[in-house]
């Protein structure tokens, strides 16, 4: 089968028919592309204000920490408040919080007191966003759509 005729397929038949489906395909693009220019944003104010490796290292562990603390609350909230709902408050909150970054950039302030809060805050939306994330697919696909089923010959 030519790519062409597999993407044509996975379109027509695969999880890619269901609009629900890409709507989050599109979303979790566009929220991971975030997640990336944070990754190098926060580095980059960090270090470009003269702040050093001890700084840079403080508020990754600030922003660590809570991330893999609250990885299980965010698995229980989406039990029991729905995973859309998580992910879409915590993509709400981070893009708040990407925001103040920006303003912080902008003013060129790089502490402790300033981005140790953004940087736990954004931890913690991270943390109960994943969870979430992988609980909402078989909400949004019908069962033979979840995963290949595998048969022995």
């Amino acid at each position: 089968m030519k790519a062409g005729q597999r993407i044509r397929a996975a379109w027509r038949d695969g999880p890619l028919a269901d609009r629900n489906f890409r709507l989050l395909t599109a979303g979790q693009f566009t929220s991971t592309a975030g997640d990336f220019c944070y990754a190098v944003a926060l580095p980059w104010l960090v270090l470009s204000t003269h702040g050093g490796p001890v700084l840079l290292g403080t508020v990754l562990a600030c922003y660590g920490v809570p991330r893999t603390v609250l990885i299980p609350v965010g698995g229980w909230l989406a039990d029991k408040v729905g995973p859309r709902a998580i992910m879409l408050g915590a993509d709400v909150v981070r893009c708040g919080l990407v925001a103040v970054l920006a303003v912080f950039a902008t003013r060129h302030v790089a502490s402790l007191a300033t981005l140790g809060p953004v940087a736990a805050l954004l931890g913690a939306g991270e943390g109960l966003f994943l969870p979430a994330s992988f609980a909402i697919m078989p909400s949004l696909l019908a069962k033979e759509r979840l995963q290949a089923r595998w048969t022995p010959a």
